[in-house]
Formats: C-alpha cells, structure tokens, sequence
C-alpha cells in the first residue's frame, strides 16, 4: 500500500474515532457538574481530573502563548506564499503544496467555527464572566495541528541538517506543550483534550497524504 494512502486511511480512522468519540461524550455519563449546573458527558472522569486540576493562571497564560508561537507559523508560511508569488509571478507558479496547507487552515479554521455554534459542552470555569464552549479545545486543535503543518513544511524546505533538526525539535516541543499546559490549566476538561487531539491528528493525516500524493518522492522520508 503507498505510504499516500495509508495517511488517507489513518486520517479517516481519526475522524471516525473523533466522532465516536464525541458522540460518548454527548451521551455517556452526562451530569450538570459544570459551572452554572452546565452538563458534561463522562461526567465522573471529567469531575475528579477538573477537581485534581484547578484553574491554574500560569499554566493558562503559557499555553497562550505557546499558541501564538503556533499561530505565528501560519504567518510565516503565509508570507513565504506571497513572496513565491510575486517572485514566480503567477498563482499557477506558487508550490502546490502551500495550497494544500492554506486548505488545511481554512479545515482547522472551519472546525472551530462549527464548535463555537455547535456546544457540546461548556468549559470547567468561567472566564471573563461567561460559559464559553469547550469541546473540543480548540487552542489545543488548532494549535497542534499548525505545529504538525510546520513540521512537515521545515522538514521539507530546510536544506541544511542541523537547522531543520534544531527547528523540528522545537516545533515538537511548543506542540507537545500545549497540550501539556492547557491540560493542566484547568480551563478544560479531559475530555476536550482528547477530542483536540483526535481532530488534530485527523486533519494532518488527511494533509500529509494530499503532499505525499503530489510529492511522493519529495516528501516519502519526512515525519
């Protein structure tokens, strides 16, 4: 089987277990333990990690800033874009795989515009007054996802050694913090991590297979 198509199968595992997944997460164990008496699936589990796990403002603040280091890729690979652009002189001329990644943007991006409007369930604390939705993390998905993006990207652009492993490394390390420091900020339920993360994976799977296609041997020894 191409390595192609196993990325494409594995990213379809993901979002079948992504949506298995918040389905239980909709109906299993569902209790009013949030603030305001707001409802929360597996609600046992949820309870005794969020009680284990307060609201923590350090942990909450770094994780913050890990995302806009995160955030900060799109901007990069977003100028890197324009620039081919105006250098090569046509959309057409552009590297088919930028594309690709502005698709997966604008996937994560959507599927945090559904989940705004679509609640599943509503975080373990209140911030600035106000239930805000919880599920899935959307720092944590967006996040992750963007680091995955980039380590792909810099695996495959940077030509010297050194620099790409020094890159790489500290793309997995913002990226694995993350999920790491909004956990143990408190603003989120176990649950919701989870979810972040199946999608993450889900989206990525779904991209690099999109690149390994137009790039088979470009990209057949990266990740």
């Amino acid at each position: 089987m191409n390595s192609n198509k196993k990325m494409f199968i594995g990213s379809a595992i993901c979002f079948a277990l992504f949506i298995l997944f918040t389905i239980l997460v909709k109906n299993v164990n569902v209790m009013p333990v949030g603030p305001q008496n707001s409802e929360v699936g597996f609600a046992s589990l949820n309870k005794a990690v969020a009680d284990s796990l307060p609201y923590n403002e350090f942990m909450y603040d770094v994780s913050e800033v890990l995302g806009y280091l995160a955030i900060l890729t799109v901007g990069i690979f977003g100028l890197f874009g324009i620039m081919q652009l105006f250098i090569k002189k046509g959309f057409k001329n552009v590297d088919k795989d930028l594309y690709i990644l502005c698709g997966l943007y604008v996937c994560v991006l959507l599927s945090y515009v559904i989940f705004e409007k679509v609640i599943i369930n509503y975080r373990p604390v209140i911030i600035e007054g106000e239930l805000e939705a919880s599920y899935p993390s959307s720092h944590t998905m967006m996040s992750v996802t963007f680091m995955l993006a980039a380590i792909q990207q810099f695996s495959m652009r940077l030509k010297k050694a050194n620099t790409r492993r020094l890159i790489i490394a500290a793309c997995a390390v913002i990226g694995i913090g993350i999920i790491v420091t909004r956990f143990l900020s408190g603003v989120h339920w176990v649950t919701d991590i989870i979810g972040a993360v199946l999608l993450s994976v889900a989206w990525f799977l779904m991209y690099f297979g999109a690149i390994r296609t137009i790039y088979p041997k470009k990209s057949s020894d990266q990740i």
